[in-house]
């Protein structure tokens, strides 16, 4: 039964990196569409501040915590499900 955790855990763990990895093109593909019209001069200053204060505090959060958070989730689903038995079991 461990194992099964395992292998389902691993595969999460790609589909995580994956989901990523694909997450990241799209958020820099939009910081770039947003910095190309920033150089146009079509965007207000002060959006363009608050905008950069959003971009700033997001990528803290995403280089600082995203990474732990599917780390710890990953080990979490392997000791929770380690720990789960089957019914056959429960009647032994």
């Amino acid at each position: 039964m461990a194992a099964r955790a395992w292998v389902v855990g691993i595969i999460g763990l790609f589909g995580a990196w994956i989901a990523m990895t694909f997450l990241t093109g799209m958020i820099g593909t939009m910081w770039g569409v947003y910095d190309r019209l920033n150089q146009t001069g079509l965007i207000d200053r002060q959006w363009d501040q608050s905008a950069q204060n959003i971009k700033s505090v997001f990528i803290g959060l995403w280089n600082g915590y995203v990474a732990l958070i599917v780390f710890a989730s990953f080990i979490v689903y392997i000791v929770l499900s380690s720990m789960r038995r089957r019914p056959e079991e429960f009647y032994e």
